[in-house]
């Protein structure tokens, strides 16, 4: 009879695997150590999927806080001051920090950082702002 390709290749094989003068021992300590590289190279897997999913996580988070910021309305009245300048913000660019301190852009040295330095002062702006806006 005629065998595929195939099924010539596993016989084969087989017959090597099968005359092979490995002990069982042999073959045990090498399966010990092939199950348990591949325990951990699964615990790495695990370890890596979990850290990406938390980071996406976090990035949602960002995200949304983010979008809150970017939907709330700021009222600029003709007495509304540049915390750094003391001038009138008028129609002039500017920069709105969540503790409620408004500057004009061109006094903003550093967007992510709130000009007022004393954490007094920016929690006395943070609680001003929160009474005005009730």
């Amino acid at each position: 009879t005629h065998t595929a390709p195939h099924q010539n290749l596993f016989f084969s094989h087989f017959h090597v695997f099968s005359s092979h003068p490995l002990s069982h021992a042999q073959i045990a300590s090498i399966q010990e150590f092939l199950v348990g590289v591949l325990r951990e190279k699964a615990a790495q897997r695990r370890g890596t999927s979990v850290l990406k999913n938390m980071h996406k996580t976090e990035k949602l988070e960002v995200n949304d806080e983010l979008l809150r910021y970017q939907a709330r309305r700021i009222l600029i009245t003709d007495d509304k001051i540049c915390f750094v300048c003391r001038k009138a913000i008028r129609i002039s660019a500017f920069a709105y920090y969540p503790n409620g301190i408004t500057v004009h852009l061109y006094c903003c040295r550093d967007r992510a950082v709130c000009p007022c330095e004393d954490a007094r002062c920016t929690l006395q702006h943070a609680s001003d702002n929160l009474a005005k806006e009730m």
